[in-house]
């Protein structure tokens, strides 16, 4: 007969006598173990990484298409007295053009704008009011055709 060796596990009630075989099953569960806790992972891996590009394909979607500049919403401004006076005083002018950058910055992230001159007309008004507003990076970004912005490393 085959004698089989066997090795003395303490626990906490007696010590208990475990066979060669029991060894190597616990052995082949503990890697069976890790293997899962891998598939696991991975399994966990892909379905985060699939919600995040439907997230980000729908909040590329969520934008509306624009053709042309008479697709994008009308805004209107409320001005006090002569234009002469909005451009003569500093608050309110200053005021009228944080409202304009406010609508303009909106438009441009709720917006799919697909005509470039009118992106153009947009990020220029941008531009000047950076520059209108003495904002340090102000004149050191140019828009391009595409549409975005470009931030020179040196400027001036």
């Amino acid at each position: 007969m085959h004698q089989q060796r066997t090795l003395i596990e303490e626990t906490s009630d007696a010590p208990r006598r475990v066979s060669g075989e029991e060894r190597h099953h616990e052995r082949y569960l503990r890697k069976e173990n890790r293997r899962l806790a891998v598939l696991l992972v991975l399994g966990l891996a892909t379905v985060l990484a699939t919600v995040l590009v439907s997230w980000a394909c729908a909040q590329e979607r969520g934008k509306i298409e624009v053709k042309d500049l008479s697709d994008l919403p009308v805004h209107t401004y409320k001005i006090e007295g002569s234009v002469s006076d909005l451009l003569g005083a500093g608050r309110p002018f200053f005021a009228f053009a944080k409202e304009v950058r406010a609508n303009l910055e909106t438009d441009l992230k709720n917006y799919d704008i697909k005509d470039t001159a009118t992106l153009q007309r947009m990020y220029n008004t941008l531009l000047a009011l950076d520059l209108l507003e003495s904002r340090p990076d102000g004149g050191c970004r140019t828009s391009s055709a595409s549409g975005t912005w470009k931030t020179r490393k040196r400027c001036g």
